[in-house]
């Protein structure tokens, strides 16, 4: 079997690199699959990255991410439901196939944390038309529970399922190394997302841990990559594996072309084994 394609998502090489040089690099090194965030397109622009992308023959995966949808009938619902939309708006011109949701996180001066999910379910539900009309699917990516004050609502695979047997998601799901490897029966989950998952991201959990901006390099840390990997293409999945590396420590320090030689490199030392077996 080929080793597997290693795409970029481009917050890699950190919230302030300009676009347009994270492509370069990303092209220089064969990159051909990037993921893309919505603070990084904003400026320049939807249509100018996607001109900047057609220029580089690079394909978008996910676009991240979908707004919290707070849980009321007011204007604030509204206008968090018009945010979804124009997003996806953003998605389709940039090429992508998905957005990504995480339930944006709760407010505990308004809500419950279970209210909240139901609300994030109500407006996902609410956005389908929408995403159906755009060409781009929904997908809901689990995070770490230390996200829940102000991004996810989503912290296992497991409730992720939930989630898209919900929303009527046939794959829709995002697997995370960085936010599942400690989910207890992660692999129970994974047979349970057979032909589910769209999208499967990779980083390191670094010893000591300093925080969720510091991630580590791919086989610089304590997560068992190679053995996940395996249980994600058991599970159905044959697409790239995309490095989203949020390291404001270390990596994003660090050039664009040194940051891809050693993700290629240690890409290729961690799945080319796991390849063959």
């Amino acid at each position: 079997m080929a080793l597997p394609r290693l795409a970029i998502g481009l917050i890699s090489f950190g919230p302030g690199r300009p676009l347009a040089e994270s492509l370069a690099a990303c092209a220089r090194h064969g990159i051909r699959h990037v993921g893309l965030t919505r603070e990084l397109v904003a400026s320049p622009g939807p249509a100018e990255v996607a001109r900047i992308l057609a220029g580089e023959g690079i394909a978008v995966t996910g676009y991240a991410r979908a707004p919290r949808i707070p849980p009321t009938t007011g204007p604030e619902r509204a206008q968090a439901l018009s945010e979804g939309r124009r997003l996806l708006d953003e998605a389709a011109t940039v090429g992508a196939r998905h957005l990504i949701a995480t339930g944006g996180g709760f407010d505990p001066a308004v809500t419950t944390l279970e209210r909240a999910w139901d609300a994030f379910l109500e407006g996902m539900h609410a956005l389908l038309p929408d995403a159906a009309a755009c060409g781009v699917e929904i997908v809901i990516e689990p995070l770490h529970p230390m996200y829940a004050g102000d991004r996810g609502l989503v912290f296992t695979l497991a409730r992720a399922v939930e989630a898209c047997d919900v929303l009527g998601l046939e794959r829709g799901l995002v697997v995370d190394a960085y936010h599942v490897w400690w989910e207890p029966g992660l692999a129970e989950a994974l047979a349970a997302a057979r032909g589910r998952i769209a999208e499967f991201h990779i980083c390191d959990w670094r010893l000591p841990t300093r925080g969720p901006t510091d991630r580590a390099m791919i086989g610089e840390g304590c997560i068992d990559l190679t053995g996940l990997a395996r249980r994600v293409r058991a599970a159905g999945f044959d697409g790239p594996y995309e490095l989203e590396l949020f390291s404001s420590q270390d990596w994003w320090l660090r050039s664009p072309d040194e940051l891809l030689t050693t993700a290629t490199r240690n890409f290729a030392a961690l799945f080319a084994e796991s390849e063959d077996a």
